[in-house]
């Protein structure tokens, strides 16, 4: 092929054999050119006038067809490095200018390298290099009247520090950009593109209007911010106009601080834009030592979604393996603050490391997602968590991720908007040496915890707490916790399945696990709770709901408890219009408080009809206490019959305490302890407060034989 490089409507010649004597075709990059002549062994043709810039492959098409390597389309710079300036400028818009494989010194220039509506291309990164000093800029014609566009291509620009202002559009391609000092490239009108490129400064500002993108390249600030901005124009009109997207794909990101021991914090990354996507996609890496925040204003039609998907590393902050005496807190935080239509935000398949907080917010209509990502928040110097929060209306998705972290865990919404938020198949472990909570509580929605491990542990006076439900707020709502491992350790520890105001609510083959105390309350319409594990250390396990109106038909089913050295209650119920407890085991491991109570009821509010049947209740102190706390009379209507109580039956109030109670108590049909004669049991039964006043009796006999020893 001859020239190597050929302007449009030049004619060039392709060499070969097996053309044949019959004109075929030939075509420059799919075009169709003009034959001039052909040959066996040679054509000559000329380069069409709408054939595409740069390199481009020539089609011979005969009896067969073959391609061939074609011409570069453009034309070559074979000057001198003072010259290159004055040449640029001669050319066409639009024109693609090829370099040679060389280095051009351009530091003894006193104006900026103006590249203007030009291709610029190399042979390759590390063969053609434009070496700037401190006082160049290599820039593209600052003039807001003309729509310039610029395209480096196969090579190096370096030097001290790179400027590029424009209102064109800009494409690097297998471009390296090399800066001592800053990179700033701000296209107010255009849009900007990194492909197969690098990017180095100390500090790297990078800027468009219509679309910003980096893809399958690197780049690095040595210490100070990565900026991409898909926003420009408002950044220089100050105004609130739509941007374009922001995308990163396939992509390493490096924001560093080079002196950590000084004041000044440095090594961020910003990504921001105004009523368009931003998505960082399928990075090898990403890595900033100080924090990392998406923004988008979302003003417009509701397109502020975000999505930071299928990442291999997201790393943030100072690690104390990195530095043990300048570890520094980082966080990721996301933020949409669309108002209008819903968006989407969403984490998903992504390898997190961070020594703060994942921070997910958006203040509108949404759908927010947190699937499949797997790491750390915090390190064993800094408190790390994730906040979800959605202020707006719509789903919340939470499955499948494996995430630990030093501080508190946090998801919610004020108001779902009839929709469902779902928590199912993740593990969170929240473990560290002060408080360390999960909480998740979005109200007005149907609300799904299903398949989780749930482990939060708090050193010595770290209080960890577990907080899991649902409310219905000013709406409707319903819970479903089902199939998950929860475990809470520590001092104070506390264990919440709450359903204020549901509608419904189930909780079902679950294995609960507090230290200290363990809580199923609600007052929703019909509560279940069925076929779970509860253990417990000290505290008792309260149903009902000490909060609102008594309401409530709760029933308890099928339930293993275990209690290990408890010094009040085994079960406690309270704030509830109807309880059914059957069919369950509480055990005591250890030893019981000398007035451990098995199985407690107490009328607050309003009315309490409790029925206990066929229950096992093992090495408590005592069986039962109920009472009326209500500041006035209360009915607590109560059957209790054909339970185990397997413990000595043998002083005053050890089978029953009734306290200010008006109602007939049925009690027939139970095991106390060994005792074979209904009358002593009887005889230990205490009536305390205003019981006898009230009228309030409870019956024993008949009683249940123990087995036979």
């Amino acid at each position: 092929m001859a020239p190597e490089v050929a302007a449009r409507g030049q004619a060039f010649t392709v060499t070969g054999t097996g053309f044949g004597t019959a004109e075929g075709t030939l075509t420059v990059g799919g075009v169709p050119a003009s034959i001039t002549s052909w040959g066996p062994t040679s054509i000559e043709a000329t380069v069409p006038a709408d054939a595409a810039n740069a390199w481009q492959d020539v089609l011979v098409t005969t009896a067969g067809s073959a391609i061939h390597p074609g011409p570069f389309v453009g034309v070559a710079y074979t000057g001198t490095d003072a010259d290159l300036q004055a040449f640029l400028n001669a050319q066409e818009a639009g024109t693609a200018v090829l370099l040679a494989a060389r280095t051009y010194d351009l530091t003894a220039g006193a104006a900026a390298l103006t590249v203007t509506n030009l291709e610029l291309h190399g042979r390759g990164a590390d063969a053609t290099r434009l070496q700037l000093d401190a006082t160049n800029m290599f820039s593209n014609e600052f003039d807001h009247s003309l729509n310039y566009d610029l395209q480096v291509l196969d090579s190096t620009i370096a030097g001290a520090t790179i400027q590029v202002y424009s209102y064109g559009n800009t494409l690097f391609d297998t471009a390296t950009v090399d800066m001592a000092s800053g990179v700033r490239l701000i296209f107010y009108l255009g849009s900007l593109a990194f492909r197969n490129s690098s990017v180095t400064g100390d500090d790297v500002d990078l800027g468009a209007s219509t679309g910003a993108e980096i893809t399958d390249s690197v780049v690095v600030a040595t210490d100070d911010t990565i900026w991409l901005r898909g926003d420009s124009v408002n950044v220089i009109t100050g105004s609130s106009l739509a941007g374009g997207h922001v995308t990163i794909r396939g992509s390493t990101l490096r924001s560093l601080d080079a002196d950590l021991t000084d004041s000044f914090a440095s090594g961020s990354i910003h990504l921001s834009t105004n009523g368009a996507p931003i998505l960082l996609e399928n990075n090898p890496s990403i890595v900033a030592q100080g924090s990392i925040v998406l923004t988008n204003e979302g003003r417009h039609l509701g397109l502020g979604g975000v999505r930071v998907v299928g990442n291999e590393e997201i790393r943030v902050g100072v690690f104390t393996e990195d530095d043990a005496a300048n570890f520094r807190v980082g966080s990721l935080h996301i933020d949409s603050l669309a108002t209008t239509a819903p968006v989407l935000i969403e984490v998903a398949n992504n390898a997190l490391a961070f020594t703060g907080t994942l921070t997910v917010e958006a203040a509108g209509p949404r759908q927010l997602v947190l699937r499949d990502n797997t790491g750390s928040m915090g390190d064993p110097n800094t408190s790390g968590g994730i906040s979800l929060v959605g202020m707006g209306q719509g789903p919340i998705t939470i499955t499948g991720n494996q995430l630990q972290a030093t501080g508190t865990v946090s998801f919610g919404s004020p108001d779902m908007n009839n929709e469902l938020f779902e928590v199912a198949d993740n593990t969170f472990r929240v473990v560290g040496p002060g408080p360390s909570r999960l909480y998740a509580v979005p109200t007005n929605g149907t609300c799904r915890f299903t398949g989780n491990s749930i482990e939060v542990q708090s050193g010595a006076g770290g209080a960890p707490n577990v907080t899991v439900g649902c409310s219905a707020g000013t709406g409707t709502a319903t819970l479903d916790f089902i199939g998950n491992e929860v475990s809470v350790t520590g001092t104070n520890a506390q264990l919440h399945v709450a359903g204020p105001a549901l509608s419904e609510m189930l909780v079902e083959d679950n294995v609960l696990t507090s230290s200290h105390q363990l809580m199923v309350y609600s007052s929703a319409n019909q509560v279940v709770v069925s076929g779970n594990e509860f253990h417990l250390q000290d505290y008792f396990l309260a149903l009902g709901d000490y909060f609102a109106s008594p309401t409530t038909v709760f029933r308890f089913e099928d339930n293993l408890i275990t209690q290990r050295n408890p010094d009040t209650y085994g079960i406690y119920v309270t704030g509830a219009a109807s309880v059914t407890l059957e069919n369950n085991e509480a055990t005591v491991l250890g030893t019981p408080g000398a007035n451990v109570v098995a199985l407690g009821a107490s009328a607050v509010s309003g009315p309490l009809a409790l029925t206990a049947r066929n229950n096992t209740f093992t090495n408590y102190s005592r069986a039962l206490l109920f009472m009326d706390d209500g500041t006035t009379q209360n009915s607590l209507p109560a059957t209790v019959t054909n339970n185990v109580f397997d413990f000595p039956i043998d002083a005053l109030a050890k089978p029953a305490e009734l306290n200010n109670i008006g109602n007939a108590i049925n009690a027939t049909n139970n095991q106390w302890g060994t005792n074979t004669d209904a009358a002593v049991v009887e005889g230990y039964v205490y009536l305390s407060g205003n019981t006898v006043a009230r009228g309030g009796t409870i019956s024993i006999a008949p009683i249940k034989l123990p087995p036979a020893p």
